[in-house]
């Protein structure tokens, strides 16, 4: 097997990973699907036992590129408090935050320290001076690099996952102390993001975490990959910023309500899930039944996606009925690679 060429049909056909299996043809997925190369033999003892490859893109994508809700970069020209952006493995976390990353890096002369695991896009001085560390091989752990950050002045910290409760409250803190602090979790709306953070921790301590977390954070962005109708893949994303109501209920322990909250929250550029669906589908970019599948709430959806055509077809275009959509746009440039080992 000749893996430079298996990669580089890979990149040349849109794939994100590359999957290699003894006794297997090579797999790319392309569209969040997985496909094997048909016309290539299965992988021998001799080539490799397996491996799992992530195509990392040289260029980082503006918002403006990534078509991003004004909220994205709103948050992005923030100076102190928390930003989680959040969803499932390979729905776009990492390309946002490196468009945040890379905005902060143009527009201000700041020091910003990321801690990541891997470390997946490369960022260059700009304005900033970055300096990127990977867990396992700049430092041990999550907790150890962030501990050490907060002592080499930084102005913007990235933390690649929040996993538990030290991390999460190192994190708190940070953003407390008057910090930039961006990082991830495996959650799929604001409010599950509030109900995990806040789980972290043992019920004698959570009242403490709610009145923090309702002052440090500055807003959460939700993603979800949909395939479009034309091919490739777009972004619905749910956008919460702080504001007086939103701090309340989290005060409060009312997540339940936040929901709500963000749609009506249009004015402070927020939108949640099913609005940013319903942008899609009034743009043209995804199905009917892709969004209804994709949405929360079935029923509920439906019900509002036909108020809202109903709406557009009486001309009715108001910001806070058609909320803007966010897509992912495929990259054209050459990209690097990374190489995964096998478990």
């Amino acid at each position: 097997m000749e893996l430079n060429a298996v990669l580089r049909r890979a990149v040349e056909q849109g794939a994100s990973d590359v999957h290699l299996k003894v006794g297997q043809l090579p797999v790319a997925r392309c569209d969040g699907t997985l496909t094997p190369f048909a016309d290539h033999p299965p992988l021998t003892d001799a080539d490799l036992e397996a491996a799992a490859f992530r195509v990392i893109p040289k260029h980082v994508p503006s918002f403006a590129e990534l078509r991003m809700p004004a909220g994205v970069e709103a948050m992005a020209n923030e100076h102190r408090g928390l930003v989680l952006v959040t969803g499932a493995t390979g729905s776009g976390k990492t390309t946002t935050l490196a468009a945040m990353i890379d905005h902060i890096n143009k527009t201000r002369r700041q020091h910003i320290v990321t801690i990541e695991d891997p470390i997946e896009i490369l960022h260059d001085d700009h304005g900033c001076i970055v300096n990127q560390r990977e867990v396992g091989i700049d430092t041990d752990s999550y907790l150890a690099a962030l501990r050490r950050a907060l002592r080499q002045d930084p102005d913007v910290i990235l933390i690649g996952e929040l996993r538990d409760a030290e991390s999460a409250e190192t994190a708190l803190k940070a953003a407390e102390s008057g910090h930039l602090v961006f990082s991830t979790m495996h959650t799929i709306d604001a409010a599950e993001t509030l109900g995990r953070m806040i789980e972290f921790f043992p019920g004698i301590k959570q009242a403490q975490i709610r009145s923090i977390l309702a002052g440090v954070l500055q807003g959460i962005v939700s993603q979800r990959l949909l395939p479009r109708k034309d091919g490739g893949r777009v972004a619905a994303v749910e956008v919460m910023v702080n504001n007086a109501r939103i701090s309340d209920l989290i005060r409060e322990s009312k997540t339940e309500e936040i929901p709500d909250a963000i749609a009506e929250g249009a004015f402070f550029q927020m939108q949640t899930f099913e609005q940013a669906l319903i942008g899609l589908v009034i743009a043209d970019e995804i199905d009917h039944d892709v969004a209804a599948n994709a949405a929360t709430n079935q029923h509920d959806f439906i019900v509002a996606l036909e108020h809202a055509l109903k709406r557009q077809a009486a001309g009715v275009t108001k910001a806070d009925e058609l909320p803007q959509s966010a897509a992912l746009e495929e990259e054209t440039a050459m990209p690097s690679l990374r190489i995964a080992p096998a478990e």
